[in-house]
């Protein structure tokens, strides 16, 4: 996994991460890797998504959500029509049951990595 964490300030704005995290990911086009986005991935959504995969890598959203019930039920909605195959929530106790709910949504993406704050350094995958 190659973290593409560009600062912003750095890059020329948005536009500018959004260039060099695809220059990035030409230079390791032919290697089997996964690309891991964050904030772009807010920003610029599934388009940061479907470029890289028409380069033909993996992508992991490391987006660390966590919400109502409701609002990740949303959330899924609009992840599994971008496809990562891999995405982060950060999860507390109370929202288990929409944590359920995410999983079930987004069955077709291949890992959700689940933080549960409230045990230490404890990760689940499913």
């Amino acid at each position: 996994i190659v973290a593409a964490d560009f600062d912003p300030t750095k890059k020329g704005g948005r536009e500018g991460v959004y260039d060099s995290v695809l220059a990035l990911a030409e230079t390791l086009k032919d290697l089997p890797l996964w690309i891991k986005i964050n904030a772009i991935r807010r920003d610029w959504g599934s388009d940061i998504t479907g470029d890289l995969h028409k380069l033909k890598f993996s992508v992991f959203a490391d987006l660390k959500l966590s919400d109502i019930q409701e609002t990740m039920k949303h959330d899924a909605a609009f992840l599994v029509k971008s496809s990562p195959e891999m995405i982060t929530l950060n999860c507390a106790t109370s929202s288990r049951k929409a944590l359920k709910e995410f999983g079930n949504t987004v069955a077709g993406i291949t890992k959700v990595v689940v933080q549960k704050i409230l045990e230490s350094k404890t990760w689940l995958a499913w």
